[in-house]
């Protein structure tokens, strides 16, 4: 018999197939010969509420599972085991030799059978195994199930209310193949074999209409390739379970997620796609998860509402990565909206915002790393609460609470209450901008920066330029008045309101009219950025737009715009797939920018750009020549992007201060960092007899050993020659008196 018999311990069962041999009536939970004995519903009662009773054994004659033949034949074996093998009084079969009785399913209708039960390919002595046969509709009913391996669908499938659907071993998945239609009741279960494992639901029918109410993921996975996706009604998602749907429209209702990921990838980048996620709870309890709780991809619509994230709330430690990731997302015609959330105790952002377009309204983040990050050099975001009220709160997190790399700064922040009860050595806000010969002053009027803060420009800081934030507004010191608004920022709205009632056209001159007006005011910087995103509704013409970036005379006068200007016309020779063109522009970034930042955005966008390419089939045959960061599989992709902008900020002008705050045994991220030379080391010794700084690679192999001989106690510099590394991110310890006590990465490249 094939099949699978999991936990049993045993050489030959286990976790490989079953292929034991046993004589004739020795298998472990048979008590008689499968050739001769009755049927096994006749062995024991059901009905007396006792599982360990037996009956008396009926009389010659009755129904039997075999013919007496004196063999044993494989049509004896599946009768009796198509009787057993679901569910017992006490659960799934026992290991060898448990003494648990189990309650046959004579009678019952298996779910999985076809007319022809003798021609099943399903059943195995330990769950259910195989594939359907092509033409058959599966009904699976309201009763529990055990997978003892991977189950393929090959016809229409439909679970009824109220199933359980135990995964017995790590590969079990339930698997809807492409021309199957899948479909589930409310109050399904799915249960996998533990953390991280590989089982669970996947949807290969991309056409394939997903309504999950009331559903259960307990340490299993759903895989979905299908369109619309939907899960609401009280769904829930515990133990490490994933949720990854690649395309399509998606709507996230409803649902708690315990130490588990929501992961929404438009693979198709289609404009008129929307990922939302309402009223859903995320909690983390188990300190080991350090994944993010909800990353959205792609999507150029969202709808991000009203939704609670929590770190590990039970230890008070930190524990999701990221509240909320988006990536490449919100450039499309319709929302573009993060509203009401409330997001806490996450170990680096409540919100990251990479090359994405977003809008925050009323929500409350508090106690993460930082509050809300804008990444990449094409992060477009607004932040706005409600006018003399306290609506939205970005409060209380260890480094910022609002952190931009260069060309990101918020273009919209108004009545917004920033504040730090515990930290006011770091800056609230902190613009991570490029100096040039002229920086506009950042607009960051009518917001409240807490009642302990007299100066606000002591808890706001920028490479270079200056913040206009008078007028503030709190709401128990300020009760009326009205806001004034420049030109040049009126201009910009009245583009916006074109733009949000499908008047594309009008927008795009009045944004091109902005961008020649007012070129050094950072409106102008939000505009090209406009530009791009309604090229598809303002005449497709990227080519056009790519002149406009590269000649327009106001762009190339003003070092910003033009900087600014060249990474846009880039992202339109994506557009035009111009693949070398673009794989060029960002080899060029990562091996000769000045900027760290500039070189570690370059490499999360060029693998990016393979991965797009990978959905139009021309991956494999257009390749530029850092192969090291074509990604190997976008999984890996995700890991190796949060990795790298974990390291931000990278600014110098920090050192001198982190240098003084450190502590005995702890290490300073090196500067510079990304590095494709040198970079320097800070650590602080005490009572160290024997130390050293360790450089390990990403497979955790050691790489270089510095011992740290006849130091002092104090603070110290070691430089590295990373030139012998090659390309990639790499951890370094520091060891005293061969004890590990601190551990940060860096990333070398070429």
């Amino acid at each position: 018999m094939r099949g699978y018999y999991p936990g049993s311990g045993g050489s030959n069962i286990g976790s490989v197939p079953w292929k034991w041999g046993c004589q004739v009536g020795s298998f472990p939970f048979i008590h008689y010969n499968w050739d001769s004995h009755v049927h096994p519903a006749d062995d024991y009662n059901p009905d007396n509420g006792d599982p360990s009773a037996y009956d008396n054994p009926p009389p010659l004659g009755s129904v039997t599972a075999g013919n007496s033949d004196g063999y044993n034949q494989i049509i004896e074996a599946f009768n009796y085991a198509n009787c057993m093998d679901s569910y017992s009084y006490y659960g799934f079969f026992g290991d060898v030799g448990h003494a648990v009785i189990e309650t046959p399913q004579y009678g019952i209708n298996n779910g999985f059978s076809i007319t022809d039960p003798s021609k099943d390919d399903l059943f195995c002595l330990n769950g259910i195994a195989g594939n359907t046969l092509t033409g058959f509709s599966q009904t699976v009913d309201s009763r529990s199930y055990l997978l003892g391996g991977p189950v393929n669908v090959l016809s229409d499938m439909n679970i009824l209310q109220s199933a359980t659907l135990t995964m017995g071993v790590d590969n079990s998945i339930i698997d809807i193949k492409p021309n199957s239609q899948f479909s589930v009741q409310p109050n399904v279960t799915f249960i996998g074999t533990g953390q991280y494992s590989n089982t669970g639901l996947f949807i290969e029918n991309t056409s394939n209409l997903l309504d999950l109410e009331h559903a259960t993921f307990n340490s299993a996975f759903l895989q979905n390739y299908g369109q619309p996706l939907t899960i609401g009604n009280n769904s829930s998602f515990n133990d490490y379970s994933i949720v990854n749907s690649n395309r399509g429209n998606v709507t996230i209702k409803n649902s708690t997620f315990t130490n588990s990921l929501l992961y929404l990838e438009d693979q198709d980048q289609l404009s008129t796609n929307t990922a939302q996620i309402t009223g859903c709870q995320f909690t983390f309890t188990d300190p080991t998860y350090t994944l993010n709780a909800a990353i959205i991809e792609d999507y150029q619509n969202f709808s991000i509402t009203n939704n609670i994230i929590i770190g590990n709330v039970s230890q008070g430690n930190s524990v999701a990565y990221n509240g909320i990731s988006l990536c490449y997302s919100g450039w499309g015609p319709l929302n573009h909206i993060l509203q009401g959330n409330t997001i806490s105790n996450c170990i680096v952002s409540g919100i990251s915002i990479y090359g994405s377009q977003a809008s925050l309204g009323n929500n409350n983040i508090s106690n993460n790393q930082f509050g809300v990050e804008m990444l990449d050099n094409n992060s477009q975001t607004s932040l706005s609460g409600v006018p003399y009220r306290v609506s939205q709160e970005i409060y209380n997190c260890t480094e910022n609470e609002i952190y931009a790399t260069n060309n990101c700064f918020p273009n919209y922040m108004r009545c917004n209450e920033i504040y730090n009860e515990n930290n006011t050595t770091n800056p609230f806000v902190y613009y991570d901008n490029k100096c040039h010969n002229y920086t506009p002053a950042l607009d960051v009027m009518y917001n409240c920066w807490g009642d302990n803060i007299q100066d606000p420009s002591t808890v706001l800081y920028a490479n270079c330029g200056n913040y206009l934030y008078n007028p503030t507004m709190c709401p128990q010191k300020n009760g009326g008045g009205s806001m004034s608004y420049s030109p040049d920022e009126n201009m910009y709205n009245t583009a916006m309101s074109d733009d949000s009632i499908g008047d594309y056209s009008n927008a795009k001159s009045v944004f091109q009219l902005l961008i020649e007006t007012y070129p050094e005011s950072n409106f102008s910087r939000a505009a090209m950025k406009q530009l791009f995103a309604i090229e598809p509704y303002a005449g497709n013409n990227f080519s056009g737009l790519k002149t406009f970036y590269l000649s327009n005379d106001s762009i190339i006068a003003d070092t910003t715009l033009a900087q600014l200007g060249k990474f846009l016309a880039n992202k339109c020779d994506v557009q035009l797939q111009d693949w070398s063109n673009a794989i060029s522009y960002y080899e060029n970034k990562i091996q000769n920018s000045t900027d760290p930042a500039d070189s570690v955005f370059a490499i999360i966008d060029l693998g990016h750009l393979y991965l797009t390419m990978d959905t139009t089939g021309q991956k494999s045959t257009i390749v530029g020549s850092l192969t090291q960061y074509k990604p190997k599989s976008r999984k890996k992709y995700v890991a190796y992007r949060d990795s790298l902008i974990s390291l931000l900020p990278f600014h110098k002008d920090l050192l001198t201060k982190s240098v003084g705050k450190l502590q005995n045994g702890q290490l300073l991220q090196n500067v510079p960092n990304p590095s494709n030379a040198s970079t320097d080391i800070y650590f602080k010794l005490f009572g160290a007899t024997d130390a050293s700084i360790r450089i390990y690679n990403s497979w955790g192999q050691l790489k270089q050993e510095i011992p740290l001989t006849d130091l002092a106690d104090g603070t110290h510099m070691m430089s590295v020659n990373t030139s012998l590394f090659p390309a990639g991110v790499y951890e370094y310890s520091l060891s005293i008196n061969e004890r590990t006590t601190d551990t940060k990465k860096m990333v070398v490249i070429k």
